[in-house]
């Protein structure tokens, strides 16, 4: 049964996986024509889920979590909404300032990607802010063997 009092609410809740670049779901709306509510709870939802593995598979810690969300502000998120969190936070804006290609056979576990790592076909592998671990190292490694050299990675050189 609808409840006039939860209109707002069940409004906020349907356009909480909406993008601010428009490429969300579910009525495709861009920038300021989402919710408020809903870019504020995009915002808090993700950081929960990236802290509990539910997005990316793998559990990030705080600080991880929040540079995911500076990382995607303005494509995924509202840049205010995400700059408000992270300020209540207590952290500060940082993006990424440098950023360098690396070998296939340098990487090493700890490093942090800068851009998207994806095939020559433009398959994704992993998303920008991933830390490499010792298996990661392991499985890129193989697949620039199958792929015959064309994947080319970027790795964060600034320290957060």
């Amino acid at each position: 049964m609808p409840l006039a009092e939860l209109k707002e609410a069940a409004r906020i809740i349907r356009s909480h996986h909406e993008r601010f670049d428009g490429q969300g779901f579910p009525d495709g709306l861009q920038g300021a024509s989402i919710p408020l509510g809903s870019r504020i709870l995009s915002v808090a939802n993700d950081y929960d889920g990236l802290q509990i593995g539910t997005l990316t598979g793998k559990r990030l810690g705080p600080e991880q979590a929040r540079a995911v969300l500076v990382q995607a502000r303005g494509k995924r998120y509202d840049p205010q909404a995400v700059d408000a969190f992270v300020r209540l936070m207590g952290g500060a804006i940082r993006e990424v300032t440098s950023e360098q290609a690396v070998p296939v056979a340098d990487l090493r576990p700890g490093m942090v990607l800068a851009r998207d790592f994806c095939t020559r076909d433009g398959l994704l592998l992993l998303a920008a802010d991933y830390i490499l671990d010792v298996r990661l190292v392991e499985h890129i490694q193989d697949a620039y063997r199958l792929d015959g050299g064309g994947m080319r990675l970027y790795v964060r050189t600034d320290r957060r």
